[in-house]
C-alpha cells in the first residue's frame, strides 16, 4: 500500500471519530499549530531569529536596506540593533502622518537612516490612506471589507524605481514591504531594479489583506519567477523554507512572511 492509499485508509477509519463540532474544533486547533510552526498565520511579528535569519542574507559592504511600510519603525529598530547596524544604509517610508511622527521623534537624529514621509506604488503621484486608528498598522492603501478602516487621509506616492534615481542608488540589498496587500504595486514600480537583478533580496507578507486587494499568491510568485528570483516561506525561528513550484495549496489568506532571493 502506498503513502497516499495509506493516509486514504486511516482518514476512513478515523474520521467518524471527529464528526462532531468537538473533535472538529479539535482539529482546526491542531491545524493552526502545525500551520504556524510552519509559519503559516505567524508572520505579524518577527522574532528575534527570524531577523537574524533576515539581516544574514545582507553581507555586502554598506549594505542598503528598505522598510518599505516602516509604521513606527519597528523594523528599524531592530536592524539597528545589529551588530552590523553601523554599516547599515536605512531608507524608511511610511506616509501616514501620525506614524511618521513617531518615526522622527526616535529616528531623525540617526545618522544611517533616510526616512520618507510617502508610499511607494506602481506609479507617482497621490493616494489615499485608510486605516481605522491613528498610526494604526492596519493602515492601507487598499480599501478593506474584513476590516473596518473608516478614516483616510491624502498621501504622496514615489515609485522604487523613481526615488532609487533620485537618491543615485544602485542596488537594495534587502527590500521589506509592509504594505497591507500593496506588494505587488510596490515590486512593479520597481521594475527597472528587478530587471536587472538590483534588489538582492525581498522579505514581504501575505495574508488576509491580499483578499480585499484581490491578489493572489499566484501573482506574487509569478513576479519574482519572471525576474528570476526563488521564494522561501519563513518559519517563527528564522528558517527559510524553499518554495519550489506553486500550487494552490499555497493561497492561504493567513499572515506569513516569505523572501525571496537569488538562487546561490
Amino acid at each position: 500500500m502506498n503513502l497516499r492509499n495509506f493516509g486514504k485508509a486511516s482518514a476512513d477509519f478515523a474520521s467518524p471519530l471527529f464528526a462532531g463540532s468537538a473533535g472538529q474544533s479539535l482539529l482546526e486547533q491542531s491545524v493552526r499549530f502545525l500551520e504556524w510552526m510552519q509559519g503559516i498565520g505567524s508572520g505579524a511579528a518577527l522574532s528575534r531569529r527570524a531577523y537574524r535569519s533576515l539581516f544574514s542574507l545582507v553581507n555586502a559592504p554598506s549594505p542598503v536596506i528598505f522598510d518599505v511600510g516602516a509604521n513606527r519603525g519597528q523594523f528599524l529598530q531592530a536592524a539597528l540593533a545589529h551588530k552590523n547596524a553601523a554599516d547599515f544604509q536605512l531608507h524608511a517610508f511610511e506616509p501616514g502622518r501620525a506614524a511618521f511622527r513617531s518615526l522622527v521623534d526616535w529616528g531623525a537624529a540617526t545618522p544611517n537612516l533616510v526616512l520618507n514621509e510617502l508610499a511607494l506604488s506602481s506609479t507617482a503621484g497621490s493616494g489615499v490612506l485608510f486605516y481605522d486608528t491613528a498610526g494604526s498598522e492596519l493602515a492601507s492603501l487598499t480599501p478593506r471589507t474584513t476590516y473596518a478602516l473608516e478614516q483616510s487621509e491624502g498621501v504622496r506616492l514615489e515609485t522604487l524605481d523613481g526615488y532609487c534615481r533620485r537618491r543615485q542608488i544602485e542596488s537594495i540589498h534587502l527590500l521589506k514591504l509592509d504594505v497591507e496587500g500593496h506588494e505587488l504595486e510596490v515590486l512593479r514600480g520597481g521594475e527597472e531594479l528587478f530587471c536587472r537583478s538590483a534588489v538582492r533580496a525581498v522579505v514581504f507578507e501575505f495574508g488576509g489583506c491580499n483578499v480585499d486587494a484581490r491578489v493572489f499568491f499566484l501573482d506574487l510568485y509569478t513576479f519574482f519567477k519572471d525576474h528570476g528570483m526563488q521564494l522561501s516561506r519563513m518559519t517563527p525561528c528564522g528558517y527559510l523554507h524553499r518554495i519550489a513550484r506553486y500550487n494552490e495549496s499555497l493561497e492561504r489568506f493567513r499572515t506569513t512572511n516569505y523572501v525571496a532571493t537569488y538562487s546561490p
